[in-house]
C-alpha cells in the first residue's frame, strides 16, 4: 500500500487512463495542465500550521480525490 503517490508519476497515470478511455486530446491537455497546477500547489493544514506537500500526494488527501 502506498503512503503517497509520486508527483512525477501521477500525470502519466492520468494520461494513460484518459487515452485508454478515448478522451478527446484537447481535454487531455487541459486536465494534465490542471494536474501540474494542483500538484505544485498542494498545501495542507495540521496543528495550526499550513504546510506544502513536497513529495507526492497523500493517498486519502482531498487533492488526490479530485482525480479518482
Amino acid at each position: 500500500m502506498y503512503t503517497n503517490i509520486p508527483n512525477n508519476e501521477f500525470p502519466d497515470i492520468i494520461k494513460t487512463q484518459m487515452e485508454s478511455n478515448k478522451i478527446d486530446e484537447h481535454i487531455n491537455k487541459v486536465v494534465l495542465e490542471w494536474c501540474k497546477i494542483i500538484l505544485n500547489q498542494n498545501y495542507f493544514q495540521q496543528h495550526g500550521g499550513i504546510y506544502a506537500q513536497t513529495n507526492g500526494l497523500a493517498v486519502c488527501s482531498p487533492t488526490l480525490s479530485i482525480f479518482l
